[in-house]
This record gives structure tokens, C-alpha cells and sequence, in this order.
């Protein structure tokens, strides 16, 4: 098993599942030390320093007042993945060049989330890549960022399918329908993806499925294009820093994070509408207060039968969480 965030999944260590409760309660952390899976930043060029028509592929497309000229390279980092490098020609705003990558996979070869300090040595060790390319000055408030997923890996979840149902509707944008991707085998929900054509995308996928992960894994991950950022930042490389990217990741994961805190509530209201679910939840309360004070009572086949099926309907650590 490989775990993704070491600072947001302490939980993988300690052996404590995650409630739908307790993932929003991680979310809404004021001090969540979030993780960057992709990146794309543009930056001034002074001209292409590897002709173009050695490049991988490139394009013209005519314009007004003249023709645009636009290539890309695909170049290995020397580290575990590899970057893309491009350059665009425009009579009207110039030459620029971008490189955009993947911090957790250049950096992790078993894709660990890349913490902001590694995304930022990541991105320092691209550009010096991107100079044996484009002919250029690297000044932090030239780079100005296009692209920035903004992540957090949660788990283990005791019940992944909850929570994604729960995602369906957490409405990160005010306009848009959430758009599913389901399992073929099992038909269960796999990812939910809420997109925009400007401001970005939002997703709540299974990581575990996707990686192949022992344990269950929830990733939500926030794409912020280039209009947000140029609006709330981080605008450069000067500005990258949590006290900006939190705020991003935060507007748009706390509408699911609610959710996740209420369901307790609406667990408990359908339990007491059940007789032998109501009996089952005195029985774990009885059981845990008894526990707490010094007298522990033996499991019966018969209560761990009974608990096994009621776990799959109300998944909880303590009757704290069902409360």
C-alpha cells in the first residue's frame, strides 16, 4: 500500500477509519496541509533555443494581423516522469513558453502527493529543463501560473460509496450537474466530476481504485484554471504559498465537507425509524459506556453478526459518530 499524504492521512498510520463526519471535519481544517498533483505556468521567451522543427509537434494557425506559431516537446526530468514544453509565437502579445507536469509523479515514483515545498522544487528543476528549449530569464514574477490542482487524500474511509454519494451533491459551482463515472463490473461509483469551461473542475474519485490501493481512499482535487487564479491568486511563483491555495481548495470542497458533517444526524433519524436498528445502536451505547468505565462485556456471535450488517448502513468508529 502506498500513502499518498502523509500530513492529511495520519490515520492510514494509526489504524483509524474515517467516518463521512471525520472527512469533513478534516476538510474544513483551517491548516490543511494540501498536496499539488498538476501545475502549468507561462512566462515570458525570448525566442525558441531548439529549432522547431525538431520539437514533437508544431502548428500555425493565421490570424489577422499575421499567423500564430505554437510547438510542444515531451522531455524526461531525469527523475520519475516526464514534463511538456511549449512555445507560442503571437504577432500580437509575443513569444511566451509554459511547461506543465505532474509534481507527484516527477517527484514519487509510487505517486505520492507532492507537498507545496516539493511542487516548488519540482517546478524549479522543469524550468532549468525548459532552458536547454526556450531562450529565457526565470524571474519569479514573470512565471505566472495556468493551472493548479489543488489536492487532499483521505482514508482509510469506512464507507467510500457514502461519501461519493454524498459529492453528488456538493455543488462546488453554482451552475452544473455532477457528471458520474461508474465501475462496469460492480456499477458502483468510481468518480464524480463537476466541471466548468473557465473556472475549473472538481473531483471526488476512489484513488484506491485508480492506484490499486489496499486501503480506501477518497481524493478530492480542485482544478483552478488561470481566470481564478489571476483573480484570487497565487498570480506568480512569488505568491505560491498555503495561505493562498487553502482558501481555493477550501470555497470549493466546503458545500461536500457540510454534508459529510450532517450525516450523523440523518443516520440517527433512520436508524429510530427501525425497531431492530434502534435496539442494535442501545446495545453499542450500553456497551461503550460500560467500556469506559472498567467493565468490559464479551461479544456474542449473535451482537457481531448483527453489528456486521448494521456497520454497512451506519458506518461509525463510536456511537460518538452516530450521534
Amino acid at each position: 500500500m502506498s500513502t499518498y499524504n502523509n500530513a492529511t492521512t495520519k490515520e492510514f498510520q494509526n489504524g483509524i477509519w474515517l467516518t463521512t463526519a471525520d472527512i469533513g471535519k478534516r476538510l474544513l481544517c483551517p491548516d490543511i496541509n494540501i498536496g499539488i498533483d498538476k501545475m502549468k505556468v507561462v512566462f515570458p521567451v525570448v525566442s525558441p533555443r531548439l529549432p522547431l522543427n525538431q520539437w514533437d509537434s508544431k502548428s500555425i494557425r493565421k490570424m489577422k494581423y499575421g499567423a500564430s506559431e505554437t510547438a510542444h516537446i515531451h522531455v524526461p526530468t531525469d527523475l520519475h516522469s516526464e514534463c511538456s514544453i511549449g512555445y507560442n509565437w503571437n504577432p500580437v502579445k509575443g513569444r511566451i513558453g509554459w511547461v506543465e507536469f505532474n509534481p507527484s509523479k516527477v517527484m514519487h515514483s509510487d505517486g505520492h502527493l507532492a507537498d507545496i515545498g516539493e511542487a516548488y522544487e519540482c517546478l524549479d528543476h522543469v524550468l532549468n529543463i525548459a532552458t536547454g528549449y526556450l531562450n529565457f530569464h526565470i524571474d519569479a514574477e514573470d512565471v505566472s501560473f495556468h493551472r493548479l490542482d489543488v489536492t487532499v487524500d483521505l482514508g482509510p474511509v469506512i464507507d467510500l460509496q457514502r461519501a461519493l454519494y454524498l459529492a453528488r451533491s456538493a455543488r462546488p459551482y453554482l451552475r452544473g450537474k455532477p457528471e458520474l463515472t461508474l465501475n462496469q463490473k460492480t456499477l458502483e461509483v468510481e468518480t464524480v466530476m463537476f466541471k466548468t469551461r473557465r473556472t475549473g473542475t472538481v473531483l471526488f474519485y476512489d484513488k484506491s481504485a485508480e492506484a490499486g490501493l489496499d486501503e480506501p481512499t477518497l481524493r478530492v482535487e480542485v482544478q483552478v484554471l488561470r481566470r481564478e487564479l489571476m483573480k484570487k491568486g497565487p498570480r506568480n511563483l512569488g505568491e505560491f504559498s498555503l495561505d493562498l491555495l487553502r482558501p481555493l481548495f477550501l470555497d470549493r470542497v466546503a458545500t461536500f465537507a457540510t454534508l459529510c458533517m450532517g450525516t450523523p444526524k440523518a443516520q440517527t433519524d433512520q436508524i429510530l425509524q427501525n425497531k431492530s436498528d434502534t435496539n442494535h445502536l442501545v446495545s453499542v451505547a450500553g456497551r461503550e459506556l460500560l467500556g469506559t468505565n472498567g467493565l468490559e462485556i464479551p461479544k456474542t456471535d449473535h451482537f457481531v453478526k448483527v453489528d456486521r450488517k448494521f456497520k454497512k448502513n451506519y458506518p461509525y468508529n463510536s456511537v460518538c459518530d452516530l450521534l
